[in-house]
């Protein structure tokens, strides 16, 4: 038979299990490697991560010899284009949000002006039709 093992859990032992059973209990997520485990007929418990065959670590994989092409240089009119493209997008979104919030702002800065100056120009339009108008009463008096 296999070497069986113990796994201890939160204080609850469980086994004696062989490697492959330990595995499928891995698989079920029952077993993680920082459960304690000891071999059948041994007192000194371990680790599960130390069991062989149990948690193997990945395999590692050999870089290859070449390395990646380089991706080919751009001209500043294709990082330019690019850009365009990109931002280009969501343009009229972020021109839309900011005309509403800067158009209130600058009337309420250019509205006073505006009406102090039409003031002025509907005083001086006044005087000239209150002149305008004496003239006319005057001279359909003389005539």
């Amino acid at each position: 038979m296999a070497e069986a093992w113990f796994i201890r859990v939160e204080g609850k032992e469980f086994g004696p299990a062989d490697v492959e059973t330990l595995r499928e209990w891995k698989a079920d997520g029952r077993v993680l490697p920082t459960n304690e485990a000891r071999p059948a007929g041994v007192d000194l418990w371990i680790t599960a991560a130390e069991i062989p065959g149990l948690f193997e670590p990945p395999p590692v994989q050999i870089a290859s010899e070449e390395a990646p092409a380089p991706s080919p240089k751009r001209t500043f009119a294709q990082l330019v284009g690019d850009s365009f493209r990109i931002y280009g997008r969501g343009f009229f979104q972020y021109l839309f949000l900011t005309l509403l919030v800067a158009l209130p702002s600058v009337c309420a800065h250019t509205l006073p002006r505006c009406l102090q100056r039409c003031h002025g120009a509907a005083q001086v339009l006044d005087r000239r039709c209150r002149g305008a108008s004496y003239l006319w009463q005057t001279a359909g008096r003389d005539g």
